[in-house]
């Protein structure tokens, strides 16, 4: 087997979006505010943005033993006026209204990932993956920062004889209890899918591939903290899913 561990310490700098600088803040009135397509806010620039910096260091540690293996990662990011959208709590015609500002803000955060080879079973491969993933992030002055992902943890078993694979992925998602201020929190879920393939190898490159996906077995109400649509539009609940894909 083998281990590997990676250190990384790096400064990066990175100047403001036109987005962030200029939305909407031509306009001349409230009424001419311009509604985000893809958030369904209205975003008001700040033309006073200045460039963010950030101080990051990363460790990484990665395991390899013939065909499993493990990575595992613990990263902090220290920013000097790290720019963000945050909800003002005001509304304009039912709309909610954010703003881009900036702050000094520090984030901590937690990976793995891993893929293990269990046993043959069947004449093919049974394997299992875990991974899980954790991020905290709070500015000096102004509390949490807004819509960060909850703590998350998860794995897939599954089996291939390399032209027939099987799976069921289970994810757990806790509380985000911390979603920033005006912000609504999220409850925890835990989603379950399965699915199963198969690859027709016809000729040379010639290939079919047919799929089944049985998604969010459970049917459970998912509302993602990172999203501005939480409130309004959850993830779909349980669907199934299939399709044939001919590569030539």
């Amino acid at each position: 087997f083998r281990r590997v561990l990676f250190r990384s310490l790096s400064r990066s700098e990175r100047a403001p979006s036109t987005e962030e600088l200029f939305s909407n803040v031509d306009a001349a009135d409230h009424d001419e505010y311009v509604v985000h397509a893809a958030t369904s806010v209205i975003e008001i620039g700040n033309p006073n943005l200045e460039e963010e910096a950030s101080v990051n260091l990363d460790l990484n540690l990665n395991w390899e033993s013939e065909g499993s293996w493990a990575q595992f990662s613990v990263f902090y990011n220290s920013f000097e006026d790290y720019i963000f959208l945050m909800n003002t709590g005001e509304e304009e015609d039912e709309t909610a209204v954010y703003a881009y500002d900036q702050e000094d803000a520090n984030f901590f955060g937690i990976e793995f990932e891993s893929h293990f080879e269990l046993a043959q079973v069947a004449g093919g491969e049974l394997s299992l993956g875990l991974f899980a993933d954790y991020v905290k992030a709070e500015f000096d002055d102004a509390g949490d920062v807004p819509r960060l992902p909850p703590r998350r943890v998860g794995g897939e078993l599954g089996w291939s004889n390399g032209a027939f694979s099987v799976y069921a992925r289970g994810l757990n998602a806790g509380d985000q209890d911390d979603p920033g201020d005006f912000e609504s929190p999220t409850e925890g879920y835990t989603r379950w899918d399965a699915g199963m393939d198969y690859r027709w190898l016809i000729s040379g490159e010639n290939e079919l591939f047919a799929f089944v996906k049985w998604k969010n077995i459970g049917d459970e109400e998912i509302r993602l903290s990172t999203s501005f649509l939480r409130n309004y539009a959850p993830q779909a609940g349980e669907s199934l899913e299939a399709g044939v894909r001919f590569t030539f």
